[in-house]
């Protein structure tokens, strides 16, 4: 009896902004998520890509041959891809030790890879655990739009942009 009277004098339960707002908030949240997004792989274009172009002596000094302009630009073309579908950014952007570009996406179980390769060969990679589950070379075209959707970024969007 005691806990029935001590309810009558209980605020009702706080509203979470969804139930206040709706669809509003729903959209609000949307919005903020995909400028972090787009802010994330702009600052990656500009704080690494750009910089491994403009000054590729710096990777030299650390024993990795700098990536080549058209690999630099290759791996911006794809950045501006995945930014412009609100993918979510990799978890690390880094030079393979010949001249290529790879980017990889962390997540508990899963880690993704895509290896722009020195030749310009795209190469997509699925990991479950340790084990390799995919891997997809992509042909050398230069209609990569069509093709990166297709395949390296098909896993990168069912795995990281759930909602």
């Amino acid at each position: 009896m005691i806990t029935v009277e001590a309810r009558r004098f209980m605020s009702p339960a706080i509203q979470t902004p969804r139930q206040i707002l709706g669809d509003m908030a729903v959209t609000a949240l949307d919005a903020q998520r995909k400028e972090r997004i787009c802010q994330a792989w702009q600052d990656l274009i500009d704080q690494k890509l750009i910089e491994w172009g403009r000054c590729p002596d710096k990777l030299a000094d650390e024993g990795v041959e700098a990536p080549s302009g058209e690999t630099i630009h290759l791996a911006i073309q794809l950045a501006e891809l995945m930014k412009a579908r609100s993918l979510q950014p990799p978890t690390s952007v880094v030079p393979d030790p010949n001249g290529g570009i790879v980017f990889e996406r962390r997540g508990v179980s899963i880690v993704e890879v895509i290896h722009i390769w020195e030749d310009g060969t795209i190469e997509y990679q699925l990991y479950r655990g340790t084990k390799l589950d995919k891997r997809v070379k992509l042909p050398l075209t230069t209609d990569y739009n069509d093709c990166i959707m297709r395949y390296a970024c098909e896993g990168w969007m069912r795995a990281y942009c759930r909602r």
